[in-house]
């Protein structure tokens, strides 16, 4: 199921939910239902509130924003941690306009955690302080809406981030206070980037989205998150379904990773060349968009052969589109520099002797091969010297696929046109 936490009405808002849903959809992470909205619930989060009032669990605070912030202050100035200081606790205070519900957690003992990566892991209650569970307009905390979700849903394993791992104590007093089964914990270290900070949200590199711009499979960065403190022997390379066949809690490595940018690199060019058809289909389509090239100027066949070529030579999925302007464009920009390197007069008059031969060749990958091998001895020259003006000719550009299946994927039709065009060029600047 997915459930969209969205209890902190400032920072919640729709346009950061249709990021997560896009994000988890272009991975491919989907979920069964509807989107659970926590928002939504809020009558029966007012339910479970009521419950820990009447059976003592739970108190009504009404102390001032002023005497909180002199309390803090006093605590500070006395080097001691700040906390409330339980002053409502007792007292019996009923429900008013400004008071807000405050969770009566134990006064002495202690509480432990069960979990996977860290085993049991104690604190002392008297560390712990009386948290808000409900604020002044009866909305619920994260602490009290998380547990009452779970508690509903039946959830057997929550497993997070390990800054999370302060919370779970607070989490495990309500549960146990209204009787609920607790789950199983597994708190994941942090991811870090390349210089060892915990990535942050409001960096770049924290923006999933951001990957698929800079022309990431959704295969290749879940097959390298999966494997950042996680390892099956020593394969490196994994199917979605191969992830959920092998992965186990057990494999899981406590200690933080490092999200390697080469290391990505790599994973996603390995992915490019195994995946599926179909996801580099619609990799590639979003990315010629982007790039303002329509990737319906070719059928579905021509597609296909273009990116079987293709996904043999490129990094990424952005450089597989640039890469193939040259075919999606009738008339592609010219590299002036290219151009002025191999399209001498010499380099020409050889190629307008070639566009006879390749009018009248068999359009195969042999027979172009050959073809041109013919041409090199006919101009006792290095096949360099005809394959590379002839790529600059039809592509506009010194790099391309090999010289036949450029020249397959342009067609017999767009290479004569553009060799042609070369000519005609070639005999106005002369």
């Amino acid at each position: 199921m997915l459930r969209v936490e969205d209890t902190d009405r400032k920072r919640s808002t729709e346009a950061n939910r249709q990021q997560i849903l896009a994000a988890l959809e272009w991975l491919g992470i989907d979920w069964d239902g509807e989107v659970v909205q926590q928002s939504a619930r809020g009558a029966r989060h007012r339910e479970v509130l009521q419950m820990l009032l009447d059976c003592g669990h739970a108190y009504y605070c009404d102390c001032t924003a002023e005497r909180l912030d002199r309390l803090r202050q006093e605590q500070l100035e006395a080097k001691s941690k700040p906390r409330y200081d339980r002053h409502c606790r007792e007292l019996g205070k009923p429900p008013s306009e400004h008071s807000v519900v405050r969770f009566k957690t134990p006064l002495d003992g202690d509480v432990s955690v069960r979990d996977s990566l860290k085993g049991t892991v104690t604190y002392r209650n008297d560390e712990l302080d009386d948290l808000v569970i409900a604020r002044a307009d009866g909305s619920p905390t994260y602490h009290l809406a998380v547990v009452a979700d779970d508690w509903d849903a039946g959830i057997t394993h929550i497993i997070r981030g390990d800054d999370h791992l302060n919370n779970t104590p607070r989490q495990v007093h309500i549960l146990r206070a209204l009787g609920a089964p607790e789950p199983q914990y597994a708190h994941l270290p942090m991811i870090l980037d390349a210089q060892g900070r915990k990535l942050s949200k409001r960096e770049d590199a924290a923006d999933v989205m951001r990957y698929r711009e800079w022309g990431y499979l959704p295969t290749a960065l879940v097959n390298a998150l999966a494997r950042l403190g996680w390892a099956h022997g020593d394969d490196e390379l994994f199917s979605r379904d191969e992830l959920i066949r092998k992965f186990d809690l057990d494999s899981l490595n406590p200690a933080a990773s490092r999200l390697d940018s080469k290391k990505l690199d790599w994973i996603n060019q390995q992915q490019i060349g195994r995946v599926e058809r179909n996801e580099l289909n619609v990799e590639f389509a979003w990315h010629c968009a982007a790039q303002g090239l329509d990737s319906t100027a070719l059928d579905a066949a021509a597609q296909d052969a273009l990116l079987d070529v293709q996904r043999q030579r490129c990094r990424n999925m952005a450089d597989m589109a640039r890469q193939s302007r040259w075919l999606l464009e009738e008339n592609p920009s010219v590299d002036e520099k290219a151009a002025r390197k191999f399209l001498t007069a010499d380099a020409v008059a050889m190629l307008r002797e070639l566009r006879s031969d390749l009018k009248k060749t068999a359009w195969t990958a042999e027979a172009l091969r050959n073809l041109i091998q013919v041409a090199c001895e006919r101009c006792q020259v290095k096949p360099g010297k005809i394959a590379q003006p002839l790529r600059v000719a039809v592509t506009g550009s010194a790099v391309s696929p090999s010289i036949e299946d450029t020249l397959l994927l342009l067609g017999r039709a767009r290479t004569l046109q553009r060799l042609d065009a070369v000519a005609m060029s070639s005999e106005m600047e002369s």
